[in-house]
């Protein structure tokens, strides 16, 4: 019985210490990040930095997960606001010709990098004699809140203060028909363009980023 007991100490342990779901992302890109593949403009009122992640090491780095598995693309954006207006992202697009995608909501993106917690407490009830299964539920379940959490404290935030920076991720589902995969030889189709919409004080501006 004592050999039992201590079989299923041993068991619980390891689904606490990592034998269940993790979390391993890394928070936004710093300022002083010059990465390859960053796009910079340069107007009067704004400095825009973009940095797509076109690999799966770098969405693994920040996301813990290959979004581009999911053709997910994750693109950093950073405003700088030279000026004493207040500046604001409208919004933005992802533009190829004639296909226009709007970013992802970070539900969206949560959905896609949350980890699957039934099958798992499933896997651990049976050695544990159906203790392990709601402990591993329990862990997955609060994983999945720091994902959430990590998530939309990386979103973008479209409120720029005078002279201020707002850096932040911003997510585009990509049809079929783009390619997007580097690793696999593919990267982004020529002629892909990151359209911010601002608002410069009383001044409505679009800005066109070619990112590849």
């Amino acid at each position: 019985m004592k050999t039992k007991a201590i079989a299923l100490l041993f068991l619980l342990l390891m689904i606490v210490a990592g034998g269940c779901a993790t979390n391993k992302a890394r928070g936004v890109i710093p300022m002083s990040a010059n990465p390859k593949g960053l796009v910079k403009m340069e107007t009067e009122d704004v400095v825009i930095r973009v940095f797509p992640i076109l690999n799966k090491d770098d969405s693994k780095t920040y996301f813990d997960e290959n979004l581009l598995s999911d053709r997910i693309l994750a693109i950093f954006l950073e405003v700088f606001s030279k000026t004493s207006n207040e500046t604001r992202v409208v919004s933005l697009e992802l533009r190829r010709g004639e296909t226009i995608l709007q970013p992802l909501t970070t539900n969206e993106v949560y959905k896609v990098v949350k980890r699957e917690y039934i099958g798992k407490a499933f896997l651990w009830a049976l050695p544990t004699y159906f203790v392990g299964g709601p402990i591993s539920a329990i862990h997955t379940y609060r994983i999945n809140k720091e994902i959430e959490r990590d998530i939309k404290e990386k979103e973008f935030r479209k409120e720029v203060k005078p002279f201020g920076t707002s850096g932040g991720f911003v997510w585009f589902k990509i049809p079929k028909d783009m390619v997007i995969l580097k690793d696999k030889g593919g990267g982004l189709p020529k002629g892909v363009t990151l359209n911010l919409f601002l608002a410069v004080g009383a001044e409505k501006k679009l800005i066109e980023l070619f990112i590849s």
